[in-house]
């Protein structure tokens, strides 16, 4: 659709309507950088788009691609059940904590607790037909093994377990975009491979836009890869690639899709759009959600709020070289 993804066709797409994000581009960004970092292997392409619903303007949207198990996706077996029972096969699953409220224990979501923190619990969402009890006792365990692995800091298991390539690319993806949201992140596991993260999703209320939480010098990761963090030679593993992206310079041409004046960004390529959007939706002066950073109560104009990511996004990146130096403490 629209040339997304090579021009490679699927049935689902999702529209995003960046309701808490003023600046519009914290999921754009999020997803670029995905596409941008060698070793996430899939992150959603995307453009922005205006909708129309029966002739009714709605506003800007970004068009995005849906977090699936697809050969041009994520390129993981697809469970079919008449394969019958199997264990060993493709797995992709998510961090909600939604979900649970609704879905089935064992059916719909299993649960892994938070380094092994009796009563804390993370509840993963199967996103697919894997769901034999079987199944589910499958990859429970393997994340159960995951966790025990980092928190005895059992550095062969955790190699054995987990692609390392693709864990450190997205705790460099989640130090950047900074989302305290302990939801919506995912995992996949191949049939005969390692867990592997990526498909960064859901960063409306990222980059510095959470009331208390904006400052640089803060870091929020998910749980597994909050822990590995904390471990020295897994650190160090950040630091050296850190060190090599930034003399690719990849973080350099994150910042230039946040600055106002230069083509890559979209307000640039799509010229009025944004201000169509805010003359449908007025939201200046005001919140549109309790979480959200008291900066936006001083927005008059979408360039307002494009301006302060990008300010927010260059200190942070600059935070982080200085964090991210070429030795661990």
């Amino acid at each position: 659709m629209l040339g997304l993804n090579g021009g490679s066709r699927f049935k689902k797409w999702v529209l995003l309507a960046e309701y808490f994000d003023f600046s519009m581009l914290h999921n754009y960004i999020s997803f670029k950088l995905g596409n941008l970092l060698p070793n996430i292997s899939y992150s959603s392409d995307c453009t922005f788009v205006h909708v129309y619903v029966d002739a009714s303007y709605r506003g800007v949207y970004l068009l995005a691609e849906q977090n699936q198990i697809n050969k041009n996706r994520i390129n993981i077996h697809k469970y079919d059940p008449s394969e019958g029972l199997k264990v060993d096969t493709g797995y992709l699953f998510e961090i909600d904590h939604q979900y649970f409220k609704t879905g089935q224990p064992g059916v719909d979501y299993f649960d892994v607790p938070i380094g092994g923190t009796v009563g804390d619990w993370d509840h993963y969402t199967i996103i697919g037909d894997t769901r034999l009890p079987e199944q589910l006792d499958f990859i429970q365990t393997y994340m159960l093994r995951v966790f025990d692995a980092i928190m005895n800091n059992d550095r062969d298991t955790i190699t054995a377990l987990i692609d390392l390539d693709s864990a450190v690319e997205m705790t460099i993806h989640g130090l950047i975009s900074h989302n305290p949201d302990k939801g919506s992140y995912y995992f996949f596991k191949d049939a005969g491979g390692t867990l592997t993260f990526g498909a960064p999703w859901d960063y409306d209320l990222g980059f510095g836009s959470w009331k208390d939480r904006e400052a640089v010098d803060r870091i929020f990761l998910n749980r597994a890869l909050h822990f590995l963090y904390q471990i020295p030679w897994y650190r160090q593993l950040v630091i050296n690639r850190w060190q090599q992206l930034r003399q690719m310079g990849i973080f350099d041409e994150l910042l230039s899709m946040t600055r106002l004046d230069d083509a890559a960004c979209p307000a640039s390529q799509f010229p009025n759009a944004f201000e169509y959007n805010f003359e449908k939706w007025n939201k200046w002066g005001n919140k549109t959600i309790r979480f959200q950073t008291d900066n936006v109560l001083k927005y008059r104009s979408h360039a307002d709020a494009v301006n302060d990511l990008h300010d927010w996004l260059t200190r942070k990146i600059a935070w982080l070289d200085i964090e991210l130096a070429n030795s661990s403490p």
